[in-house]
């Protein structure tokens, strides 16, 4: 048994470090408002609003947060709790001038149509009234195709980042004005919308600087008039002219004019549409990211030669290829250029190719040819899918004897 003099201590430093913590919280209450705000708004809502048992002088503070974030994970994916929450905070606690800057809302987890889109409605409709700057809607997968978004979203003047799951893209009539005057970053995912729309939208965001599309976003392959657009006319539009980072999957039909003044660029399985094919000048692209997929309409490498040409000051290249090399078979088509590229010249400094497969002619080929004229090339890396020490060895050798530009050339290959 323990003794009581041992107790008591114990006793005493448990009663010592309440103390320290009432002490600390009554340091932080003393704080100004616009702090504690700054400090809660890095909680979700729902552990914020816990914060108003602490004491008279927390009670309403968290009502003044200029973020809100709403989450069915944080209400054990009860929906309806998570909508009544949401509802009382929007209609009756919060005052009617409080702006909001940061709003999100995400409810995966929902199977109810009739609920979700009055929820997304009244959602949009506050937010756009109250000044918002950043906006995060993430849907239910299963319910995309029937959410639409309300037109009023299109036309938030104050918006600078929107970010939507899950959601279907609403038929914008052409007497629709779409005005994204201060919109910088968009990220779509699983957005599906008809190409017209599509591109209507992105040209309504003048100072846009990052885009992306991610992966599972629809191919908008139909105009409200039913016409098709994979073949790739009326391509040429008008270029995002702040655009800093583009990112675009395989299924998107996003022509290369809208994103051709990113620095960084990522196509997603390129050379899957014809559209593709009809290049502009990159004249501000630093890094370029490729991936290949298994269906493609032109030879890859004589492609890749000519987005090089266009791209005067690219400084790094990543290819991943998919590509089966019994499939390769529009590779025959190309032959060494007699001229080489201004980037191969002067900027190329790292070249990065990723998946390969087995000893392939022509991509050694390439290989060879960018490490042979890249004059001011650091690092050649190869990621090998080689099983065994023999090929890869067998692969060293046959690019290890070619000629190098650069002198400060590196070749790295990697299991």
């Amino acid at each position: 048994m323990p003794s009581s003099s041992r107790i008591n201590k114990k006793r005493r430093m448990n009663k010592s470090s309440s103390l320290q913590s009432i002490s600390t919280l009554d340091r932080i209450s003393d704080l100004p408002d616009p702090i504690l705000c700054n400090i809660l708004h890095s909680f979700p809502t729902k552990f914020a609003a816990t914060t108003s048992v602490l004491s008279k002088r927390w009670r309403y503070l968290w009502l003044s947060v200029l973020a809100l974030d709403f989450d069915s994970n944080d209400f054990n994916s009860c929906n309806r709790l998570l909508h009544s929450v949401m509802y009382s905070i929007m209609d009756n606690r919060r005052a009617i001038t409080l702006p909001v800057h940061s709003f999100s809302f995400k409810d995966p987890s929902t199977d109810d149509y009739s609920n979700y889109q009055p929820v997304i409605d009244k959602i949009v409709d506050y937010v756009s009234q109250r000044g918002i700057q950043n906006l995060v809607l993430d849907g239910c997968l299963h319910l995309r195709c029937s959410m639409k978004l309300p037109v009023k979203l299109f036309s938030c003047r104050t918006l600078k980042v929107l970010k939507l799951n899950n959601y279907s893209g609403t038929l914008i009539s052409d007497k629709v004005d779409l005005d994204l005057p201060s919109l910088k970053t968009l990220h779509l995912s699983k957005v599906s919308f008809f190409y017209d729309n599509l591109i209507k939208f992105l040209l309504s965001c003048p100072v846009l600087e990052d885009l992306e599309l991610m992966k599972g976003f629809p191919k908008p392959y139909r105009c409200k008039d039913g016409s098709s657009r994979k073949d790739g006319s009326r391509m040429n539009f008008a270029a995002l002219p702040n655009l800093i980072k583009a990112r675009i999957p395989s299924k998107s039909f996003v022509p290369f004019s809208i994103v051709c003044k990113a620095r960084i660029l990522y196509v997603g399985k390129a050379l899957k549409y014809t559209c593709w094919t009809q290049l502009p000048e990159f004249p501000n692209l630093t890094h370029l990211e490729l991936h290949f997929g298994s269906v493609f309409v032109c030879p890859r490498w004589k492609w890749v030669h000519a987005m090089l040409e266009l791209s005067p000051k690219l400084q790094s290249l990543i290819i991943r290829d998919d590509i089966d090399a019994s499939q390769r078979y529009t590779d025959k088509f190309w032959k060494i250029p007699s001229i080489v590229p201004e980037c191969l010249l002067s900027q190329l400094k790292t070249c990065c190719i990723r998946g390969f497969r087995g000893i392939n002619y022509f991509l050694i080929k390439f290989v060879k040819y960018i490490i042979e004229n890249s004059k001011v090339l650091d690092t050649m890396e190869i990621h090998t899918k080689f099983r065994d020490l023999e090929a890869k060895q067998g692969l060293l050798k046959k690019l290890s004897s070619c000629e190098r530009g650069s002198a400060t050339c590196k070749l790295k290959l990697l299991l």
